[in-house]
């Protein structure tokens, strides 16, 4: 007979624990005084308001896991079994390292665990989630199914009603692309002009791409503010673009 290793274990009791199950059902997030402004100069402010939700206290769980999320703060190195039964029990630290163990692994069957874990971690709080979730989303949202999808947006939401900024730049550009949650312009349109408006140069030059490709009359005349947002950029061809088409007029 065949002995499976840990890592054939751990792949198939995720696959198995992870197929059709909710995540995000939890409790409403704690407040957080402290704010953290992601604006440069002369643009509209967006401000990221810190939140935490599921477990925020040692004492909120059984005795046995109080000791492995008091090992998880003080950095010391868990058991992969306590790990994911801390991130299963709701911490979204734990979350967060589980779903990156898992991507360090490189194995495409642990796809759907990995949306699952950073969705969970960025839902509860833990806006380190939010790149690798929209990363994954990116490449591989085409493969994941209706549930991981809904979940993983959801995540996301919770985020942008909270002013992080990668996540409302993020999932902008997924709806007004359409994939991989559906086209929703309207959404994305706002969210797009608001985080441009932030200070987002990148955006900035996007929308003004838009507004002149959609609108040749007019379009040129609206985009101006977008395109003297981008042309501060400290990225050179995001830059180029823009003072390009500022001394052009908007001619593309």
């Amino acid at each position: 007979m065949t002995k499976l290793t840990s890592k054939s274990i751990l792949i198939v009791s995720l696959l198995a624990a992870t197929l059709g199950q909710p995540v995000l059902a939890q409790d409403a997030p704690a407040p957080v005084p402290a704010a953290r402004s992601t604006v440069a100069a002369g643009t509209t402010p967006i401000t990221f308001k810190p939140f935490r939700r599921g477990i925020t206290a040692t004492v909120q769980l059984p005795a046995g896991l109080q000791t492995v999320r008091r090992n998880l703060i003080a950095g010391k190195r868990l058991r992969t079994a306590d790990l994911r039964a801390l991130a299963d029990a709701g911490d979204s630290l734990a979350q967060m390292r589980f779903a990156k163990q898992l991507s360090e692994m490189s194995d495409p069957s642990l796809l759907r665990s990995q949306v699952h874990y950073y969705a969970m971690a960025a839902y509860n709080g833990r806006e380190g989630a939010v790149r690798p979730l929209l990363s994954l989303l990116r490449s591989q949202g085409a493969t994941l199914d209706a549930s991981v999808l809904a979940n993983a947006e959801a995540a996301l939401l919770a985020q942008v009603s909270h002013g992080q900024i990668d996540a409302i730049a993020g999932l902008a550009k997924f709806y007004l692309t359409g994939a991989p949650f559906g086209a929703k312009q309207a959404d994305g349109q706002e969210m797009l002009t608001k985080v441009a408006r932030a200070g987002d140069a990148q955006a900035a030059l996007d929308l003004a791409l838009q507004m002149i490709a959609e609108r040749p009359d007019t379009g040129r005349q609206d985009a101006r503010e977008f395109l003297e947002i981008a042309a501060n950029s400290a990225d050179l061809a995001v830059k180029a673009t823009a003072t390009s088409l500022l001394q052009s007029g908007g001619e593309i």
